[in-house]
């Protein structure tokens, strides 16, 4: 709170660290003061020094900050555009292999219907019933 002069000094503050009355009564004496946007303004042009008051110090540290950020903003986006990259291969892989193994079901179910029509008692029967047949598609 120390450094936040314009907020430990104002009245909206002040009413809550040392209530002259009852704080309800405080509460709606700030409602119905009507608050001059100017003098809010002024006041905070007070104690941050808008008017090009800024010291070289603080200018220098936020312009290191906003060029750390950007450095990291830049390292990020490379990495999502990778990634996205390596999720794009990811992808076709899993449904090359999805496909594949897909295939080899089919191979597999072909199999053993074929196994099973040549060495059932019956030629041509499936579970010996003609009905338990299974559709070749």
């Amino acid at each position: 709170m120390a450094k936040c002069p314009y907020l430990v000094e104002s009245e909206e503050f002040q009413v809550f660290v040392f209530p002259q009355q009852d704080i309800d009564k405080q509460l709606n004496w700030l409602q119905s003061k009507n608050f001059d946007p100017v003098a809010t303004l002024e006041r905070f042009h007070r104690y941050f020094q808008i008017h090009g008051q800024i010291r070289e110090q603080e200018m220098s540290k936020a312009s290191n900050d906003i060029m750390k950020f950007t450095a990291t903003v830049k390292r990020m986006q490379n990495f999502l555009v990778k990634f996205i990259d390596y999720i794009t291969i990811m992808q076709k892989k899993y449904e090359e292999n999805n496909a594949r193994a897909s295939s080899l079901n089919k191979f597999l179910y072909d199999y053993e219907l074929h196994s099973v029509l040549t060495y059932s008692p019956k030629i041509n029967t499936y579970l010996g019933s003609q009905q338990n047949l299974p559709d070749k598609n």
